[in-house]
């Protein structure tokens, strides 16, 4: 099961980036990652800040 949890939501890239902590961390002009492009596991080391990869936003820390 590959970006399940991005995959969940259809409220669009800023509905999907709030709902699955993304939201405000989110840079301006900084885009999801694709549907597909991470599995679970990488995509929750990406919200947390555990990985780094040129093609994904560097979220800004949690508030």
């Amino acid at each position: 099961m590959t970006g399940a949890v991005i995959d969940r939501y259809s409220a669009g890239p800023k509905g999907r980036a709030a709902d699955i902590g993304a939201g405000g961390r989110l840079p301006e002009g900084a885009v999801l990652p694709a549907r597909g492009a991470l599995n679970d596991r990488e995509e929750l080391a990406w919200l947390y800040g555990r990985v780094r990869r040129d093609d994904l936003a560097e979220l800004a820390p949690w508030q």
